[in-house]
């Protein structure tokens, strides 16, 4: 649905109220489940791009915006009361995961974080809204229906091997090579560039204090982790 610029501020659809319990925000996300992506741009008000790769980034978006998400543009989880975060899965016919999910933006000006507990990636995943997204190659992308969602924590076992991930990434971050990290390098937590190509630049940090030129980089995670937890969820009782 398209609004006209010059239309009334009254045209704008309502703020909805943030849940206030994680049983509310299930069953708002639960009643989106079957939706298709053009039904959410009814709902929320927002011009949709003719393809789905100028619409990246926009399905999680407008859930964001019906389900009441209140953190904004802070690095907090999206549910900020509630301390979940909301993550979108594209979800082939097969039931297969396509792509590595984003988890936060690694911010190399901001010094060292002491533990993974003080970590913007554990306060990112401690409590995760999954929303599978049908991704069909073949199917207008605007007609894609959204999947059943659930809601994750890590178990012990699988915190025990994001820390591991985390305080490996972090100890190269830490001597200033962050640039030389690659993508292969940690079993379900990666560092790729976050970056619309390779020639951008930010100031960053090391431990001593010393500034110097790296890529922007992200922390993701990766296909066959987030693969495991839908099968999980698809199979539970």
């Amino acid at each position: 649905m398209r609004r006209n610029n010059n239309q009334a501020d009254f045209f704008m659809p309502a703020p909805i109220l943030p849940p206030a319990t994680e049983q509310e925000l299930l069953e708002r996300a639960l009643a989106l489940s079957g939706s298709q992506i053009s039904q959410l741009a009814i709902k929320t008000q927002i011009d949709l791009p003719t393809t789905k790769k100028h619409g990246k980034g926009l399905v999680g978006q407008m859930i964001e915006q019906v389900l009441g998400a209140d953190a904004g543009n802070k690095p907090l989880p999206d549910f900020e009361s509630l301390e979940i975060e909301l993550k979108t899965l594209p979800v082939s016919p097969q039931g297969n995961v396509v792509e590595t999910t984003f988890v936060c933006s690694i911010d190399l000006r901001a010094g060292f974080e002491n533990t993974w507990r003080e970590s913007r990636v554990y306060h990112k995943l401690k409590r995760v809204l999954w929303f599978p997204v049908e991704d069909t190659p073949n199917k207008e992308w605007t007609s894609l229906r959204l999947g059943v969602p659930f809601i994750w924590s890590p178990t012990a076992e699988q915190e025990s091997i994001l820390t591991n991930d985390w305080l490996d990434h972090m100890s190269l971050i830490a001597k200033g090579l962050s640039d030389g990290i690659s993508a292969r390098r940690g079993k379900v937590l990666q560092i790729r560039p976050k970056a619309a190509n390779s020639h951008v630049r930010r100031i960053a940090q090391d431990a001593s204090g010393d500034t110097f030129s790296a890529k922007p980089i992200g922390f993701y995670l990766r296909r066959q982790f987030t693969q495991q937890l839908l099968e999980h969820a698809m199979n539970a009782p």
